[in-house]
């Protein structure tokens, strides 16, 4: 009898033992859950405050925790490092950084293009196209921190519109000037290797309403543009004269300072002919 209750009695104190264990094991467990959840902190994300329960120890851990509730990257404001140690009620800045894509449309100016043509008189031009300006989208990456920009990147260029030249045709037929043989030579004539009469004269301008004028020439004709004052010893009356720069005229009219290689042009007003003022030039004896 006595070992029959020695053996109940090691067989109720291992039984006794194994229920406290397991007591004491809940116990902890449930002092350890209380215990981790007693840090509070709260985060400013953007500016918008969040409160925050953690169990975590530094600001590392609790941002890895964040990867799974926020989806913008971001980054800690301040002194504030990812190894800085939780405290209760500690205040944590966060700044998203967002990326965003942006295009923009920008104009390419055309250019102009001259084409010479043989066959179009000198000094004229021909509009054979017009321009057309063509455009380009240009794409740019723009990082922001929270509301701020930080960077901005071309990322990629695209020609949606090309542009088209204006084409422009351009005259180099030099003019052809027909020949007339003097009844006499004037002084200081030359042939110039087209064969061309030409002179070289002092020419000036005048009107019909300048001192001394009466609006009528020497040879009894009303004095307009395209009326020269020559010496008719040097190029007789009714030469026909071409004058680069004035254009055709004949020898009508003369004065007493036209002397010699001088010739005066008449225009129809005073600004013209103080315009044309005094040149050295090469005229030419034309039909």
């Amino acid at each position: 009898m006595q070992h029959h209750r020695t053996f109940e009695e090691e067989k109720m104190t291992r039984r006794l033992i194994r229920v406290i264990a397991v007591v004491v094991f809940m116990l902890a467990i449930g002092s350890s859950t209380a215990f981790a959840y007693t840090k509070t902190v709260i985060i400013n994300l953007d500016g918008v405050p969040r409160m925050i329960n953690t169990d975590v120890e530094t600001v590392g851990d609790l941002m890895e925790t964040l990867d799974d509730v926020i989806s913008a990257d971001y980054v800690l404001q301040g002194d504030i490092s990812k190894s800085t140690e939780l405290t209760k009620n500690m205040v944590i800045d966060l700044t998203s950084i967002t990326e965003k894509k942006t295009t923009k449309t920008e104009t390419i100016a055309y250019d102009t293009e001259i084409r010479e043509n043989p066959d179009l008189e000198e000094g004229k031009e021909k509009v054979l196209q017009e321009g057309e300006d063509g455009e380009l989208s240009i794409i740019t990456k723009e990082n922001y921190s929270g509301a701020k920009l930080i960077s901005s990147e071309v990322v990629g260029e695209l020609v949606t519109k090309e542009a088209k030249n204006k084409i422009i045709e351009r005259g180099t037929k030099k003019e052809e000037l027909p020949i007339v043989e003097l009844k006499k030579e004037p002084a200081n004539v030359t042939v110039s290797a087209a064969g061309n009469n030409s002179l070289n004269v002092v020419a000036t301008g005048y009107t019909p309403g300048d001192p001394g004028c009466t609006g009528i020439t020497y040879t009894g004709t009303k004095a307009s543009r395209g009326t020269i004052a020559v010496d008719p010893k040097v190029i007789p009356f009714g030469t026909k004269l071409y004058i680069p720069g004035y254009g055709y005229g004949v020898a009508a009219d003369t004065g007493g300072a036209i002397k010699g290689n001088k010739i005066d042009l008449c225009y129809e007003t005073r600004a013209e002919a103080l315009n044309w003022g005094i040149k050295n030039i090469t005229v030419y004896v034309v039909r």
